[in-house]
């Protein structure tokens, strides 16, 4: 009878107790005293983001502080990161409830400029990236006011651009399939968001009057030809792709210039063993140029 009896008894005392754990333990009566205090970790903009709760006359230590939870992106090409506290209670009893501020390290990735180049005469080669620039701007919160938050201060640059990536990477496969024109991506090393975009064009017949592909000493005389007749003539009127195709130096008319560039890059892959194209062409002008 008594091992019954004892059985039922602790079959009693266990439901007591399974039940009683199934309710929350009050935070007021089992963690917190009146001499307990409240410290508020604030986040970047001052905003109540996590509290600790510590016994009077105690420390607290930065490194218990799981300030990863901090980090933040405010926009898609901008990331702040934890860099320090500005009055973080150091060897300091707590005595009262206070609060603390973390401040942020920010980096944000611009496209500062895009490609100088943007119009091809030929599909042989990789696309030009001289021009283009890219970086990384990190600003740093100090513990000093300003307004609402504390001052940020510009403390380093990195230029990015050798690191960058094309969505497109050659002249080939931008103008595939007949195309005239290509937009192309620049996407930050590592990243699958473009920070820029640019368009880029070719011109198939560049300098070629006749449109028969081989650019010539033809091609000169007439380019030559159409000069006259746009000196002498008022009523003489030129379409749009032979101003595309015969203004060579791309100064917006077409003058005795245009003629003496053609018969320039006729000259040039008359003597060379390999063909030059027109991009090749100038720039080795502009590198004699800047030689000079």
């Amino acid at each position: 009878m008594r091992t019954k009896n004892n059985k039922k008894i602790i079959a009693a005392l266990s439901a007591v107790l399974l039940t009683a754990l199934s309710f929350p333990i009050s935070t007021t009566a089992a963690e917190t005293s009146a001499n307990d205090h409240t410290v508020t970790i604030l986040d970047f903009d001052g905003k109540p983001f996590d509290t600790l709760a510590v016994h009077d006359g105690e420390t607290i230590k930065a490194d218990s502080i799981d300030t990863s939870k901090l980090n933040c992106f405010p926009d898609r090409f901008t990331e702040r990161r934890f860099n320090a506290w500005a009055n973080f209670p150091v060897n300091k009893a707590i005595t009262e409830d206070i609060s603390i501020q973390p401040l942020y390290k920010e980096m944000t990735i611009s496209c500062d400029s895009l490609p100088d180049k943007i119009e091809y005469y030929s599909t042989k080669g990789k696309i030009d990236t001289d021009g283009m620039k890219v970086s990384i701007n990190v600003f740093e919160q100090i513990p000093k006011k300003s307004g609402d938050g504390f001052t940020k201060k510009a403390t380093e640059t990195l230029n990015i651009e050798s690191k960058c990536t094309l969505s497109i990477d050659n002249l080939k496969e931008a103008f595939s399939d007949e195309k005239n024109s290509a937009e192309v991506k620049i996407y930050p090393v590592g990243s699958s968001k473009a920070i820029g975009k640019f368009e880029i064009s070719y011109c198939p017949f560049f300098g070629d009057y006749n449109k028969n592909g081989i650019v010539d000493n033809y091609d000169a005389s007439r380019i030559l030809m159409l000069y006259s007749y746009l000196s002498t003539s008022d009523d003489f009127q030129i379409t749009d792709e032979q101003m595309r195709i015969c203004d060579v130096d791309r100064n917006g008319i077409i003058d005795p210039a245009d003629s003496s560039t053609t018969l320039s890059f006729y000259a040039v892959n008359s003597t060379s063993l390999t063909e030059v194209t027109w991009d090749e062409f100038f720039k080795q002008n502009a590198s004699k140029k800047t030689g000079d």
